[in-house]
């Protein structure tokens, strides 16, 4: 695909950010049932609703540019990939639970840097509405990210303690 101008390309990126939503919705989902920290599975519930609500926005924001294009996000099948690699990999679900984590919060860093790209290219569009839109997915990735960085610690240690009776 050729881009003819800087909508398109926009365009393109909202529908590789919906695919990415997608796909990372799915990651959680499956985390979700494995998940044994109920700190950490009451997050996942609470960002699980809040990425269903994400797609429908991303759908709206399509349509502010004309219309809605496909398009495959790599990075984000690569993501959800390289962390259920990891947990499968965990022994114990204390483990697990710090690989569930640790693989969420590298994706909300994917998304958050994907937003705040598509927030500059909305504003030099002119496109005012489609840059609100993306700022406030964007603050709330950023608010799930600072969820999952401050429930860490007590997992982590958690699962050090997993890991010393069972030794």
């Amino acid at each position: 695909m050729v881009f003819k101008n800087s909508q398109e390309k926009m365009a393109f990126e909202l529908a590789a950010g919906m695919d990415a939503e997608q796909q990372l919705l799915q990651g959680m989902q499956q985390f979700r049932q494995i998940a044994s920290n109920p700190q950490l599975q009451q997050l996942l519930d609470r960002h699980i609703e809040q990425t269903q609500q994400q797609i429908q926005q991303l759908q709206q924001a399509a349509g502010m540019l004309g219309g809605q294009q496909q398009a495959t996000c790599q990075a984000a099948r690569g993501l959800v990939a390289d962390g259920q690699m990891i947990v499968e990999q965990c022994a114990l679900p204390e483990m697990r639970d710090c690989a569930i984590g640790a693989s969420w919060l590298k994706a909300e860093h994917f998304e958050m840097a994907c937003y705040r790209g598509m927030m500059m290219a909305a504003q030099a569009l002119g496109q005012q509405e489609l840059q609100q839109t993306i700022q406030q997915i964007l603050q709330q990735e950023e608010q799930t990210a600072q969820q999952i960085e401050q429930a860490m610690p007590q997992i982590l240690q958690q699962s050090l303690q997993a890991e010393t009776a069972m030794a």
